[in-house]
């Protein structure tokens, strides 16, 4: 989204950390989730009252507007339904767009044409060991199976472009004028031995950002004829006797209560918590939370309340990724020191993926680079050092750390150095370096470096519908995108959010429009 250099997920939350904060106090009482019943339209069963009056009807609600709900919206219009979309912003887009321009497939057309060797069961085996034993494994193999296709419909559907350009660099987001990168943690030395190395984050064209993906998105959604009603917030589902979803209760821009009838289906594709303070209170686990959301000020999580309004289940609600963006643009100088808990032990390849370094991190509570004074000329992305010292033991005494433990750690380390590997983390050999030259320096690359977005919300099985506490679908309601999860665990590299929001948002907007219509 800047034109001068990549888009940086931590320049990005460092811009609108004011806007976050002050969105803290609503979504605070966002999260306090009215009764059922309260909008005066349903039941305080969650049923249908007999009085209700439509102001509106459609075959097919999609709730949210970003990359879940177009998708949604287009698959639902290509089938003949007639969509109305409820959209709480003037233009749409949610984190959609302010993603740091990666969709995350394998066995692609655009990789062949790049002769990158790839295909859908070496993804699938990625993501299944990335996303950890939390993950659902069903789940993951299924959308990779899925990605050839959902790469196809990118282009041939939705007119997304992709320049035959490849970086197999160290590349944290997407850039203008490139088409594929590397976004997760494929060439670590834990998933190289599992699965074999590919680059596989889409960069959309020409904006090489999340804007790419959005753009023409909304151009089709446009062109399909689906009606858009912006700022207009959606509050409640109705239901009808028998359980059955039949639309939603919203707030119009004019203030006013607004019925809105849902013939075939609902889909809720609201986005994810991030910017929910008492959801967030309520589901982040860790001592340190990082600082920065990548969410838009509308994560509030809506559409997930709406669903527990009613008895749906949720999946993962403690899972979030977390990321520490070390190297960028400006070089990765900081990779060549180590990285160590506030004990002073290592804890991570310093050259691992953004993501798999900052979950790191927050499990360690806190941690800070070590770099001596020959790395330390050639970092200018990290600010300035929290101490520096002549000798390790003194800068250790200065960060409150053990001595004989840092100096411990140091001295193992430039003995692996010395050897030509890394024995403990298997960082790779560019960024071996010994760490001899005194003074040493301490960078903290702690929480408050850190950014993270929501990956639990309403359970959803392979078809997008939404479960209910007996794991039962609730008929007539999808979900889709951060709105739901079905398949994290951890998260496994930037762009996987996107291809779950697009792989998802397909499915409910398909199954929504092939609903049996109600009276």
């Amino acid at each position: 989204m800047e034109g001068t250099r990549e888009f940086s997920r931590r320049d990005f939350l460092k811009r609108s950390a004011a806007v976050g904060a002050g969105l803290a106090a609503a979504g605070a009482l966002a999260s306090c989730a009215a009764p059922q019943g309260s909008s005066g339209n349903a039941a305080p069963d969650g049923t249908a009252k007999t009085d209700v009056v439509w102001d509106k009807e459609a075959d097919v609600v999609v709730v949210g507007f970003g990359g879940a709900g177009g998708a949604a919206a287009i698959e639902a219009a290509s089938a003949g339904a007639q969509v109305t979309i409820v959209e709480i912003t003037k233009e749409g887009g949610g984190s959609t767009t302010i993603n740091g321009g990666f969709l995350m497939l394998g066995g692609t057309q655009l990789q062949k044409d790049l002769g990158i060797n790839d295909t859908a069961d070496e993804f699938a085996k990625y993501l299944v060991a990335a996303a950890g034993p939390s993950g659902n494994a069903e789940a993951w193999q299924f959308m990779a199976k899925g990605s050839p296709a959902l790469y196809d419909w990118c282009v041939d559907v939705v007119g997304m472009t992709f320049d035959k350009v490849v970086d197999e660099g160290k590349v944290g987001a997407g850039r203008p004028g490139l088409g594929l990168a590397y976004s997760g943690n494929e060439r670590s030395r834990k998933f190289s031995a599992l699965a074999k190395p590919a680059p596989r984050g889409h960069i959309p064209s020409p904006e090489g950002s999340g804007v790419g993906f959005f753009r023409p998105l909304k151009a089709k959604v446009e062109e399909l004829g689906c009606e858009v009603l912006y700022e207009t917030t959606a509050e409640h589902l109705i239901q009808d006797s028998a359980g059955r979803v039949i639309g939603i209760s919203a707030t119009g821009a004019d203030k006013k209560t607004l019925n809105i009838k849902a013939k075939r289906g609902v889909c809720l594709t609201a986005g994810g918590f991030g910017m929910n303070a008492e959801m967030m209170q309520a589901n982040f686990i860790f001592d340190e939370r990082p600082a920065y959301p990548t969410a838009c000020p509308t994560e509030l999580g809506i559409g997930i309340q709406m669903g527990l309004e009613i008895g749906a289940d949720t999946y993962g609600m403690s899972q979030h990724a977390m990321g520490r963006a070390l190297y960028s643009a400006a070089g990765d100088d900081p990779l060549k020191g180590i990285i160590v808990d506030p004990n002073g032990r290592r804890i991570v390849a310093e050259d691992e993926y953004y993501a798999f370094v900052g979950r790191a991190i927050i499990y360690n509570h806190g941690a800070f680079l070590i770099v001596d004074d020959q790395v330390n000329k050639d970092i200018t992305t990290l600010g300035e050092p929290v101490a520096s010292a002549a000798t390790i033991e003194v800068l250790a005494d200065a960060l409150k750390m053990p001595p004989a433990i840092l100096s411990a750690t140091l001295g193992f380390y430039n003995q692996d150095v010395a050897a030509g590997e890394d024995s403990e983390f298997g960082k790779h050999d560019e960024f071996l370096v010994p760490l001899t030259t005194a003074p040493y320096h301490a960078y903290d690359v702690g929480a408050s470096g850190c950014y993270y977005h929501t990956l639990g919300g309403l359970r959803i099985d392979l078809e997008a519908r939404v479960q209910d506490l007996a794991g039962k679908p609730i008929p007539g309601l999808f979900a889709a995108g951060r709105n739901s999860n079905i398949a994290y665990g951890y998260y496994v590299g930037s762009g996987s959010s996107m291809f779950d929001v697009f792989t998802f948002g397909r499915i409910a907007g398909q199954n929504a429009a092939a609903e049996s219509p109600v009276a």
